[in-house]
């Protein structure tokens, strides 16, 4: 058995892409780039570095730290432990990245082994992470594993997934993946969607879109949605509580996203009696990837639920975005397998499955740590 020495160096970020020191932050941007590209086929949903940069910094809700290898000249590997401040605090959010001529040196297991470390020297007891599986993948015709939700599945021969279980992580949700390729087609479908909620729920509704920052008249309401969307999306096993938003908070968001490029398109229904937001949806946009737009959170209130509000919103805003940005080709989208409602849909719009993602789980002090060779 050879032995492989190598040293995990943490990331610095530099001030800007220009500056000097920014060697080390345009490789690791690099790896990801090509563990992306690597995954999906394309680099659809890889940020681009100038959003990384901002997006990567540290604030005050949360920590995010980056680990990297070098090996052999290159930047072999790479992760990165994120650590919520305000709220979940017990928690980690772990990835762990090796490009594939690094594979099987233990990279990925001392990686891991060092941000749960920094996980339990924050105090963290719950330590979290996903593995990534495209439709078409070379697993997919084996055996599947399930989650606890009975809902979705990913292949049991991954490595990703031998990796997780070796290391004594918990399937515990399954996410879809789902991109919409952009065609008169349809757009047909999101219009005649749109026009069937609209007669639902005009009498007592209407909509409002607004590009970029929250509008100073929405900013409450969007504390009580931001808050809402923490709880009321499906979570599985994943033992995250409320996200408890106040109008800086949002703020920050609106902020982050200006620094970082990506622009946002909000479309949210407006209850009429009352004069609240009963729901929102969000799109972004980032001009150094003129062909791709993602969909950020949707949510209905429960108590304006069976009024077809996340429908109307989703197909208005995906109008206002063409509107926008015509150059969008494609528009991906993220759901728990178990949320029916919202990938019903999804598929009606014309959405496929582009992958199915699992979210797995683990309690620090407990579980296996042999045989990951990652």
């Amino acid at each position: 058995m050879t032995e492989h020495t190598f040293s995990i160096e943490r990331l610095v970020l530099p001030e800007s892409l220009e500056s000097p020191d920014a060697g080390d932050f345009l490789a690791v941007c690099e790896l990801s780039d090509a563990l992306v590209l690597r995954m999906r086929g394309n680099l659809d949903l890889a940020s681009p570095n100038s959003a990384r940069l901002i997006m990567w910094r540290d604030t005050e809700y949360a920590r995010l730290d980056v680990y990297f290898v070098r090996m052999e000249g290159r930047v072999a590997a790479r992760a990165w432990i994120h650590l919520p401040l305000k709220d979940n605090l017990e928690t980690a959010w772990l990835s762990v990245g090796v490009h594939p001529d690094f594979e099987g040196r233990g990279l990925g297991r001392a990686l891991a082994d060092h941000l749960e470390s920094v996980a339990q020297a924050a105090g963290r007891t719950v330590v979290q992470m996903g593995t990534e599986h495209p439709v078409g993948g070379p697993d997919d015709d084996g055996e599947q594993l399930l989650p606890p939700t009975g809902s979705g599945s990913v292949p049991a021969g991954s490595r990703a997934v031998r990796f997780a279980l070796n290391r004594g992580y918990e399937l515990v949700q399954v996410e879809r993946t789902s991109v919409l390729e952009v065609s008169e087609e349809s757009r047909r479908a999101a219009h005649a969607l749109f026009e069937e909620a609209e007669a639902r729920a005009a009498e007592n509704y209407e909509l409002v879109t607004w590009f970029d920052g929250t509008p100073e008249e929405y900013v409450a309401d969007l504390v009580r949605l931001s808050t809402s969307m923490s709880t009321e999306i499906p979570l599985g096993g994943l033992e995250l509580g409320e996200e408890a938003f106040d109008e800086a908070r949002v703020r920050e968001i609106d902020t982050r996203r200006r620094d970082g490029g990506v622009r946002a398109v909000t479309t949210a229904a407006r209850h009429r009696s009352t004069g609240e937001l009963a729901g929102y949806s969000v799109l972004e946009y980032v001009p150094d990837h003129p062909e791709v737009a993602e969909q950020d959170n949707t949510l209905v209130l429960p108590d304006h639920r069976g009024h077809a509000l996340g429908q109307w919103m989703k197909a208005a805003n995906f109008e206002r975005l063409l509107e926008a940005f015509p150059a969008v080709r494609r528009i991906y989208t993220y759901n728990a397998d178990e949320n029916q409602h919202m990938l019903a849909i999804n598929i009606a719009m014309g959405f496929r499955p582009a992958g199915h993602d699992g979210q797995w789980q683990a309690h620090l002090g407990r579980g296996s740590r042999e045989g990951d060779r990652a």
